[in-house]
């Protein structure tokens, strides 16, 4: 006799919302001499809730920033064309010459922006008592967590946030801290990428184009965001310090394209 066949059932709740809002500006500007340049600029705040962040039965609790929420964000683009070569102020008149001097666009693009939010965590808890089925424990807020200047060896004052002290009284529900969602900004970031490349007309119908680009172009040092998981069983060292990087150190690569 066969074994009976069991088949599972999958829950699908829609409880995820989110919403951007933002205020974007433009600008574009083309200069005499093969000069332009182009700046974005945008204000924005990006909000909404993650099911089975904190707490499953309450899912308003985990309404707040979204982690990819920035606030404000500027990138500057300028491109100018070197003049040099045909149909340019300074123009060689020996013909190699002037194949290795024309054809040059310089290139980069500026960005500025603020930083990524999060918010101090518990670790080694289950407040909830669901066997780790969250994503998240959060502790009560005594205070606001700001320090007033901030640096990588301290960006948030961690003894703002305690473990939250269960109910006491009988079938009362257990509870998550009182700490909101992404309640805390890191480090604003700059950076800047160069490009440098050139055009050459080889035929009537052949061109090969040089180009070298560089990331990060000024090896600045974008900071990632603070260990913010705080053990309120165990000492760490390392809670409120930023120890990781946002970004790659300079990078320079080279491409060589031939069209025919």
């Amino acid at each position: 006799m066969p074994y009976p066949q069991f088949s599972t059932v999958g829950q699908f709740l829609s409880v995820d919302i989110a919403n951007y809002n933002s205020l974007q500006v433009v600008l574009q500007r083309r200069l005499s001499h093969g000069a332009s340049f182009t700046v974005n600029y945008s204000y924005a705040k990006g909000l909404g809730t993650q099911s089975w962040l904190s707490d499953p039965r309450n899912y308003h609790l985990d309404y707040g920033r979204l982690p990819d929420d920035l606030r404000h964000v500027l990138t500057i683009s300028p491109i100018y064309e070197l003049p040099f070569g045909a149909g340019h102020r300074l123009t060689p008149g020996n013909g190699l010459a002037q194949k290795l001097v024309s054809g040059w666009t310089a290139s980069s693009i500026i960005t500025l922006r603020s930083g990524f939010p999060f918010n101090p965590t518990l670790a080694g808890t289950d407040l909830l008592h669901l066997n780790g089925n969250i994503i998240e424990d959060r502790p009560d807020q005594t205070c606001s967590g700001h320090v007033a200047n901030p640096s990588p060896a301290q960006w948030f004052n961690a003894a703002c946030f305690v473990l939250p002290t269960e109910p006491t009284t009988p079938g009362a529900a257990l509870r998550q801290g009182d700490t909101g969602v992404d309640i805390l900004a890191g480090p604003r970031a700059f950076q800047e990428d160069l490009g440098l490349s050139k055009a050459t007309q080889i035929g009537e119908r052949t061109s090969l184009e040089f180009r070298a680009e560089l990331f990060n172009v000024w090896n600045h040092k974008v900071l990632g965001l603070p260990n913010a998981a705080i053990n309120p069983y165990a000492a760490s060292g390392t809670v409120g310090r930023i120890t990781t990087l946002d970004a790659l150190p300079r990078v320079i690569q080279f491409g060589l394209k031939l069209q025919f």
